[in-house]
C-alpha cells in the first residue's frame, strides 16, 4: 500500500521501524511513571473462562513479570 504512494520499505525495514516505534513508547511511558506492577488488572478477566479455563491471578502476574523481564529486561 505504501508503494502506491512512493514509499518503498521492505517487510525487514517496516518489522524494524515497528519494534522502533514500540520501544520508543514504552521508552516514554516508563520516564513517565508507568509501572506494570502498579497496573491494576480488571477483575472480569479473572471471572470469564478461556478455552484453558479460567485465568488465574497468580499465574497472571507471573507472565506479566516474564513478559518485563524479556521485552523490557525489567527486574522484577
Amino acid at each position: 500500500a505504501l508503494k502506491a504512494v512512493g514509499i518503498e520499505r521492505s517487510a525487514k525495514d517496516l518489522k524494524k521501524l515497528g519494534n522502533d516505534i514500540y520501544k520508543a513508547a514504552f521508552e516514554f511511558k516508563f520516564r513517565e511513571g508507568f509501572d506494570f506492577k502498579a497496573m491494576k488488572i480488571p477483575n472480569r478477566i479473572f471471572e470469564s473462562p478461556t478455552a484453558n479455563g479460567k485465568l488465574d491471578k497468580k499465574v497472571f502476574r507471573n507472565m506479566l513479570e516474564e513478559y518485563m523481564k524479556r521485552k523490557f529486561n525489567l527486574p522484577l
